[in-house]
């Protein structure tokens, strides 16, 4: 598996947009706007952090978040 080094990467290894949405509570639209501005609001970079951790997805914190 290869690291994960944007958005992009990371919406998909959790699943996909619809898959963020659920998770996450919030519109697959939502997903899909941080997708399209390469960048996730800050309050969620230590949920998303502990998600990758739980699941052992390989991330790099410096190029995601």
């Amino acid at each position: 598996m290869s690291i994960i080094a944007t958005v992009d990467d990371l919406v998909e290894a959790l699943g996909g947009t619809k898959a963020v949405a659920d998770w996450a509570l919030v519109s697959p639209s939502a997903v899909s706007h941080w997708r399209k501005e390469g960048k996730f609001p800050r309050g969620w970079h230590l949920e998303l952090y502990a998600e990758c951790i739980r699941r052992g997805l390989p991330i790099d914190t410096v190029s995601v978040f």
